[in-house]
């Protein structure tokens, strides 16, 4: 009666085992590592984020505006200026200036949910293409009116992340209308002049 010879297993194999064995404890290794030592970052960041949108109101996207002083005849005596601004719903600003601005910032403002995760992988393949020079950004207009009222203009991964977490809470407590309105509002056109009605008053 034959025996059936045992088959030998290749060398080549046995090498290959061992060399994936050995990458996947790296890659268990390293994120392992990176997961500890970025938790608790992370964990800051989204517990400042939480904070900023539980705590959010109207008044938050709105500048002071002139401080008129009156004498005790009620006859106005002087004006403190705190710059030039006015604050206008969305209704009395020019639709030319809401959709050029749609235009030029966030051309998929109407359909994202506050973060356009189409425009930050481009930006991310064209960072990666030019070696690290940043040549377009990501930012919605979400994004921005959270940056300019909550945030730092410093371009940094923290900064980021907390407009990330932030921008979809503000879309569902404000709805598009609205956050155009603010970020209209909050444009700076030099010499003061914040807004739509003020510069086009000034100039």
């Amino acid at each position: 009666m034959k025996t059936r010879k045992k088959k030998k297993k290749s060398p080549f194999l046995r090498v290959l085992k061992i060399v994936l064995l050995v990458m996947l404890l790296l890659v268990l290794g390293v994120g392992g590592f990176v997961f500890w030592k970025i938790y608790p970052e992370l964990n800051r960041i989204r517990q400042t984020a939480i904070n900023t949108f539980t705590n959010m109101n109207e008044s938050d996207f709105k500048r002071m505006s002139d401080t008129e002083v009156f004498d005790s005849a009620g006859s106005r005596i002087g004006v403190i200026s705190a710059g030039h601004y006015v604050y206008d719903s969305l209704d009395n600003i020019s639709e030319y200036i809401q959709k050029a601005y749609v235009d030029q910032e966030d051309r998929r403002f109407y359909s994202h949910h506050g973060v356009d995760f189409m425009a930050m992988t481009r930006a991310l393949l064209s960072y990666v293409k030019h070696r690290g020079k940043v040549t377009q950004g990501a930012s919605t207009i979400t994004q921005q009116v959270i940056k300019n009222t909550y945030l730092s203009q410093e371009r940094t991964l923290e900064r980021k992340l907390t407009e990330i977490i932030i921008a979809p809470e503000l879309e569902k407590r404000f709805g598009k209308k609205k956050i155009l309105e603010f970020y209209c509002n909050g444009n700076y056109y030099a010499n003061g002049c914040y807004g739509g009605e003020a510069p086009s008053k000034y100039y």
